[in-house]
């Protein structure tokens, strides 16, 4: 059994929700974008997140923080 956790992701710069999910290993939910920093959200194990992270990362996304909003969902 995999757990998921939800994850709030903070990187900078703007990020449409379409381009990014359009390659993603996980659907990505844009809560807040602007020209400095984009607030994102994901349900995720740790083998998806990581796998985002790189994604974000081949993007050229300068990652700002990741945080755990909730533990312990079993898919």
């Amino acid at each position: 059994m995999n757990q998921l956790n939800l994850y709030q992701i903070e990187v900078g710069g703007q990020v449409n929700e379409d381009e990014i999910n359009a390659a993603s290993p996980v659907i990505v939910t844009v809560i807040k974008s602007s020209t400095d920093s984009t607030l994102m959200q994901v349900q995720a194990d740790q083998s998806a997140l990581i796998g985002l992270i790189r994604h974000l990362n081949a993007r050229g996304l300068f990652l700002w923080s990741i945080t755990c909003q909730r533990k312990k969902l079993y898919r």
